[in-house]
C-alpha cells in the first residue's frame, strides 16, 4: 500500500493565523428539524494550509478557479532548506538543480520549530529567489510558513514574481514528518469561484512499488518505479493499450506519456 503523509495544519478555533487576519471560528448548531448537528465555520481563504491564486496579489487577476487542477496533483520534490535561518535565497535554490515544470516544496527550520503559534521571524522566500523560480517556469511552489514573503515587508515580489506567471503558491505546509526527496503531491483547492485563494488538504504519497499504483489500472508490472518513489510511465507507454493511455491521460494529464528526452525532471538527479 502507498504511504500517505498529511502535510496540512489542523483547522481549529485556536489555530495560528497571520497577524491582522480574522481568527477561525467553529460553532456547532442543530438543523431546523433538530435531528442533525451542523457546524458553522468562519475562516479566511488564507488560514492554515492554503493556496494563493493570482488575484491574491495582483488586482483584477485570475481567481482560484482559473488554475488548472493538474497543477495540484503529480510528482513533486521536497527540498531540504533547514539550514536557512532568515530567508531562502537564489543561491540556496541553485544548489538543488530545480527544473522547469517541477513542483517544489521548501522544508525550512519553520517545520522544525512547529506550528503551535505564529512566529514573526519565520523563514521566507526572498525576492530574487522568487524571480529566479518565476523565470525558470516551475509548476508550483510550497513553503512551511503562512506567507511566502517576509513578515510585514512592503516588497511583495515573493508573491507577484510567481503568481504573475501562473505559478500557484501553497503556504502553511507542515513538512516536519517529511524526509527530503520525491513524492506525489495531492493538494486540490476547494471549488470556490473567483476568489483569491482556498484552503487545501495537502498530502504527499509515497509508492513503495509499481504494483501499488499500476494494479488498479490493469497495468500490473508494466510500470517502473524510480528510486525516489515516482511512477515511471515511460515503460508503460510501450506496454499499455492506446485506450488505457487515453483513459489515464484524461485524468492526470497527457504529459505522463511524453518521451524521455522531453521529460522535465530527471530521475537520475542527485538527491539533496
Amino acid at each position: 500500500m502507498p504511504e500517505i503523509i498529511d502535510i496540512s495544519l489542523p483547522i481549529t478555533p485556536d489555530m495560528p493565523v497571520y497577524p491582522g487576519t480574522a481568527a477561525t471560528q467553529i460553532k456547532q448548531v442543530r438543523s431546523a428539524s433538530g435531528s442533525s448537528i451542523l457546524s458553522e465555520i468562519t475562516m479566511t481563504s488564507h488560514a492554515g494550509t492554503h493556496i494563493d491564486a493570482p488575484s491574491h496579489a495582483l488586482l483584477d487577476d485570475q481567481g482560484i478557479d482559473s488554475l488548472a487542477l493538474e497543477l495540484f496533483y503529480g510528482g513533486c520534490r521536497v527540498l531540504d532548506l533547514t539550514h536557512c535561518t532568515v530567508a531562502i535565497t537564489e543561491d540556496d535554490l541553485k544548489q538543488h538543480d530545480i527544473q522547469t515544470g517541477e513542483r517544489v516544496l521548501f522544508k525550512t527550520s519553520n517545520s522544525l520549530r512547529g506550528f503551535d503559534e505564529f512566529y514573526d521571524d519565520y523563514v521566507y522566500l526572498d525576492s530574487q529567489a522568487a524571480r529566479y523560480l518565476g523565470e525558470l517556469g516551475i509548476k508550483l511552489v510550497g513553503i512551511d510558513a503562512l506567507s511566502v514573503k517576509q513578515r510585514g515587508a512592503q516588497d511583495n515580489t515573493a508573491h507577484t514574481a510567481l503568481l504573475s506567471q501562473g505559478i500557484p503558491i501553497i503556504e502553511g505546509l507542515n513538512l516536519s514528518p517529511v524526509e527530503p526527496g520525491e513524492y506525489t503531491l495531492s493538494a486540490l483547492p476547494l471549488a470556490f469561484k473567483g476568489i483569491d485563494g482556498s484552503p487545501t488538504r495537502a498530502v504527499l504519497i509515497k509508492y513503495e512499488n509499481s504494483r501499488d499504483f499500476g494494479g488498479s489500472l490493469g497495468w500490473g508490472n508494466s510500470l517502473r518505479m524510480s528510486p525516489g518513489g515516482y511512477i515511471d510511465f515511460m515503460s508503460a507507454s510501450s506496454s499499455c493499450s492506446s485506450s488505457a493511455k487515453r483513459d489515464w491521460s484524461s485524468r492526470v494529464g497527457s504529459s505522463i506519456f511524453m518521451s524521455e528526452s522531453s521529460r522535465p525532471v530527471s530521475s537520475s538527479r542527485s538527491k539533496s
